[in-house]
């Protein structure tokens, strides 16, 4: 089938329509920003009251499936200091 040149009104309001029907996906594609963020009390409970160095819970994570380095940690960590 050949490609159209021209669409109608309502093609565009057909695609519309599909469009505002799709969910969504922000809750399930969260950015390593918003893990960390979810995560920093629980990074600063280990730090603080476990004595888990910043690498044990770099590895920590790793072994959970997220993937983060020993500078974003030190991060959480500092901010919890201003």
């Amino acid at each position: 089938m050949a490609e159209k040149k021209w669409y109608s009104v309502e093609d565009v309001e057909q695609a519309k329509n599909s469009l505002d029907e799709l969910p969504d996906l922000t809750p399930t594609r969260l950015t390593k920003s918003d893990v960390l963020e979810q995560l920093k009390e629980k990074i600063i409970e280990l730090a603080d009251n476990k004595g888990y160095s910043v690498e044990d819970i770099r590895s920590a994570l790793s072994h959970a499936g997220i993937q983060t380095s020993v500078k974003s940690i030190r991060e959480i960590l500092n901010s919890r200091k201003k």
